[in-house]
């Protein structure tokens, strides 16, 4: 149980002990790939499932232990393969909640509309967190890679702060 909460909770911010942040405009397929398949080796449980697809351009991965579910679902269609596209969806509320306040802190988001956020322009990352009340899933985290110029992006902060003043 211990275990799944660990993944849950910090999957995007941590992965086999390394502090790796999110896949987006960071690492290829092949990269992800090795790296999922190491960490299922090492945290090979009975009473932990884990799946791991992949359909063409896009990875599936899912982390089951009893009621506990994460999947992870990522396109790679950037230059180089690169993962241009990453959601993070969970049942678990609380590990939902965490993971929002880690992500937060570790990727320093601005705001610029009621549901998104976008990273320091060097990351190039916009965030949607969605929450799901009538669903099975309780939050869905979407990183995508973020293709506004840096006048467009300094924009729509301040856009987003002087909408939120008035």
């Amino acid at each position: 149980m211990k275990k799944i909460i660990f993944l849950t909770l910090f999957f995007p911010l941590f992965l086999h002990g390394q502090h790796i942040g999110p896949y987006v405009n960071r690492y290829t397929k092949n990269q992800v790939l090795k790296r999922l398949e190491k960490g299922i080796q090492k945290k090979a449980s009975p009473t932990i499932k884990y799946r791991l697809e992949e359909v063409g351009d896009t990875l599936y991965y899912s982390v089951t232990e009893n009621e506990l579910t994460t999947i992870i679902k990522m396109t790679f269609n950037l230059e180089n393969n690169y993962c241009d596209y990453e959601e993070v969806t969970t049942t678990c509320g609380e590990c939902a909640e965490k993971r929002k306040i880690a992500l937060f802190h570790f990727l320093k988001l601005y705001k610029i509309s009621d549901t998104k956020y976008v990273s320091r322009y060097t990351r190039k990352m916009l965030v949607e967190i969605i929450d799901n009340p009538h669903s099975d899933y309780c939050n869905t985290i979407k990183f995508q890679y973020n293709t506004m110029t840096e006048i467009e992006y300094k924009e729509a902060k301040q856009n987003f702060l002087s909408r939120k003043s008035n």
